[in-house]
């Protein structure tokens, strides 16, 4: 791809969903490290249904080549969040964190806190009580740090989190800690 090799996170725009030019972005980016092959569909199912909901990272390219992964005006899509929000059956208003990718030259950097942090702030302001979030049981890397402190997390965050991964991995349950500190955050306690 056109991305510098280590752009700064200060040149990097965090920016709502802004139509049709970013999907294939977005579905390079989601593909190479999630393990289900989505459809344009479900990336359609979610994006067209609440692009409110969905936050693109956008970095500046090298060069202006136009590859599949970059947005006009020589952005390449470097992280992604794609969420959702419906009344679940226990009459609770509930966001849910369906994609969330990251490119690896912006790991380990606080691009996925972001936005984490942009998406459920959405969410409460859509009316959210709760937000729900699943990991794959193969996501392996550092633990979660979200705290501005980057102290790493300990104990359990109130929030309005529910994991519906409960027979996975302790790196589930690290990620369900960092949302639930992330939620506490913004979505209000009832």
């Amino acid at each position: 791809t056109g991305l510098s090799l280590a752009p700064t996170m200060s040149a990097v725009k965090l920016v709502p969903y802004q139509g049709e030019h970013q999907l294939q972005g977005i579905i390079d980016l989601i593909s190479v490290d999630l393990s289900e092959p989505y459809s344009i569909f479900t990336y359609r199912y979610f994006i067209n249904q609440w692009p409110q909901l969905c936050f693109v990272a956008l970095a500046p390219c090298a060069a202006e080549g136009g590859a599949a992964g970059e947005a006009p005006g020589g952005e390449e899509v470097v992280g992604v969040i794609v969420c959702k929000q419906d009344v679940h059956r226990s009459g609770r208003t509930r966001g849910y964190i369906a994609m969330l990718a990251v490119h690896h030259s912006m790991r380990k950097r606080g691009m996925g806190s972001r936005l984490v942090s942009s998406a459920v702030l959405a969410m409460r302001q859509g009316g959210c009580d709760e937000a729900v979030l699943e990991t794959e049981a193969t996501n392996i890397g550092e633990p979660p740090r979200c705290d501005p402190t980057h102290r790493p997390l300990s104990g359990t965050c109130p929030g309005r989190v529910r994991d519906l991964s409960r027979r996975r991995p302790a790196a589930v349950r690290r990620a369900r800690l960092c949302a639930r500190q992330a939620a506490a955050q913004v979505l209000p306690q009832r």
